[in-house]
């Protein structure tokens, strides 16, 4: 991703110290490390904030993705879970592509989530391209950056197909603004997608 290069003169170096108003260099990723939306779009897109909180809460304000962020925190490979219930396996998916990977973050998964889900389920290795702390990334940089467009209807990581996910109720319109986006923060082209979504009214 691009970052923010800091460069500073002994003279305005000084005069930070002196005046205590001088921030830390950001660290790369982070939210502060992010340039504005008119770095990365064409003068014709219209970005907006995220309308979309996470219809999956857990303790707290803790979002199910805030969740699966700390199962990465645990075992960075870890990418997210889908549940096979007829064969009662856990489909975990991980960037090694190791059972016994496979194994520690089902482990993770469940103490994080609570309530002693998934008891009794096999887990399984599915090898995929990206962690979920590294989608999440991604996720957030694009959306600070502009990717909500007027016409975007939904936003999400797909713990499915491993990637960013947009919908759009007109995907033509707003394909060019994320595209910038992504490409300004060079991520890759298998890591989202965008297709037709019609509007999601939010109870």
């Amino acid at each position: 991703m691009h970052g923010v290069k800091a460069t500073m003169a002994p003279t305005l170096a000084v005069l930070c110290l002196l005046l205590a108003g001088c921030a830390a260099p950001a660290e790369p990723g982070s939210s502060a490390h992010i340039s504005s939306s008119s770095d990365a779009l064409p003068e014709h897109c219209s970005p907006r904030p995220n309308p979309w909180p996470s219809p999956f809460m857990h303790r707290g304000n803790a979002t199910h993705d805030d969740k699966l962020a700390e199962v990465g925190d645990r075992v960075p490979e870890f990418a997210g879970l889908t549940v096979d219930e007829p064969r009662k396996a856990a489909m975990v998916r991980v960037t090694d592509g190791k059972d016994e990977t496979a194994r520690t973050a089902l482990e993770a998964y469940r103490d994080v989530m609570g309530g002693g889900g998934l008891e009794g389920y096999k887990a399984v290795a599915v090898k995929v391209s990206y962690s979920w702390h590294q989608l999440k990334t991604w996720y957030d940089t694009a959306n600070q950056a502009g990717a909500w467009q007027d016409g975007v209807t939904l936003g999400d990581i797909d713990e499915l197909e491993n990637r960013i996910h947009y919908g759009a109720s007109d995907p033509d319109q707003v394909r060019e603004c994320i595209a910038a986006v992504m490409r300004h923060y060079d991520i890759p082209d298998d890591a989202w997608h965008l297709d037709r979504q019609d509007p999601v009214e939010l109870l």
